[in-house]
């Protein structure tokens, strides 16, 4: 009976450290497979870490990439929109110096026509009065013919010699003016040339109130033009 419950004991407690020895087996196992499991678990993620290093890395290397062609394919569409506008301004700027020669063009193609048209009719009423003389000679005797003619030959002549004389007219108040210029700037060169401390006064009368119109000058130029040029102050007294 009590070897029974020897090995009765004995059997339970080889049972009873077996279970645990199993236990303790699976233990180990499962420890073993679970450390295995967060040592691939950390591998993965460390790959998947440097996979996504690398994507980003990847990523910004071809934005990087796109940016500079956009850069480049701006610059160039730049470019050639700038020559674009300045072909179209050229053009613009051609058309409108055409636009104006052609404008230029009408214009004198305008005034010669009206030119024309005034010469025409001045040859018409050239031709008008002609056939009218005509007929008013071929109506004449002889001696009426040879007076309307002296007529016309005295007319021509006092014509021709009104035009010189008013030619001679003005080319001698050129010159006169010229003179009384010249005589003026002279005298008063004179007269500064005796200046040598202090400002003195000189009086030079004139003749006529048309050479002081002269000297003064259309808006007072030509008496600027004369303090000008000798440095003198001029004081004409128009009363």
């Amino acid at each position: 009976m009590t070897s029974n419950l020897i090995l009765l004991l004995v059997g339970l407690a080889c049972f009873i450290f077996g279970g645990v020895m199993v236990y303790f087996t699976r233990q180990m196992i499962a420890s073993r497979k679970l450390r295995l499991a967060e040592e691939e678990a950390k591998r993965l993620l460390a790959e998947g870490k440097e996979q996504q290093k690398a994507i980003l890395l990847e990523a910004k290397e071809a934005a990087v990439n796109i940016k500079a062609e956009a850069e480049t394919s701006y610059r160039e569409h730049r470019t050639e929109l700038q020559r674009l506008e300045r072909r179209l301004t050229q053009r613009e700027d051609n058309l409108e110096r055409r636009d104006e020669t052609l404008q230029r063009r009408e214009h004198n193609v305008s005034a010669k026509e009206k030119e024309l048209e005034r010469m025409q009719a001045r040859v018409e009423e050239l031709r008008g009065k002609q056939q009218h003389q005509l007929e008013l000679i071929a109506s004449m005797s002889s001696a009426e013919a040879k007076e309307l003619l002296l007529q016309r030959v005295e007319s021509e002549i006092q014509e021709e010699a009104s035009r010189r004389v008013r030619e001679m007219e003005a080319r001698i108040k050129e010159e006169s003016d010229k003179k009384t210029r010249d005589i003026l700037v002279q005298a008063i060169q004179r007269c500064a040339a005796e200046v040598v401390t202090e400002s003195t006064v000189s009086v030079v009368p004139l003749p006529s109130d048309e050479m002081k119109g002269r000297l003064i000058g259309r808006e007072g130029r030509n008496i600027r033009a004369l303090e000008h040029a000798t440095g003198v102050d001029l004081i004409i007294d128009d009363t």
